[in-house]
């Protein structure tokens, strides 16, 4: 018993040792980076600075919009016309509002049957 005491607290001096020597590092290792940044090292700076992407996208600006008119107006995308939802149409939020549920139709043929 009293050795497995000897070798838990041998473990334990250990790892507070290292424990101090990580913390020792990291300070130093911050000390040097601060004053490096602080004297305007440029090596420094370049590692720092965001990199700069020149690569041109796969895709062309045509497409692009396509996408987008396809994700985010997908009723368009498909020819259905929302009548009436453009600035100063005369509808309010109650005209828009759809019954919840299951088993109701989409929101564009509510807007076709005038609902």
């Amino acid at each position: 018993m009293l050795y497995m005491r000897a070798s838990l607290l041998k473990k334990s001096t250990e790892c507070k040792r290292d424990e101090l020597s990580v913390r020792i590092l990291s300070t130093r290792s911050k000390a040097a980076f601060l004053d490096k940044l602080f004297n305007k090292n440029p090596e420094l700076h370049a590692m720092l600075r965001q990199p700069k992407c020149t690569q041109p996208t796969p895709l062309t600006q045509p497409a692009w919009n396509a996408f987008f008119i396809q994700h985010f107006r997908p009723s368009a995308a498909r020819g259905v016309q929302l009548r009436g939802l453009g600035l100063g149409s005369g509808l309010s939020a109650r005209d828009m509002a759809v019954p919840l549920g299951r088993n109701q139709p989409p929101l564009e043929v509510l807007l076709q049957q005038g609902a």
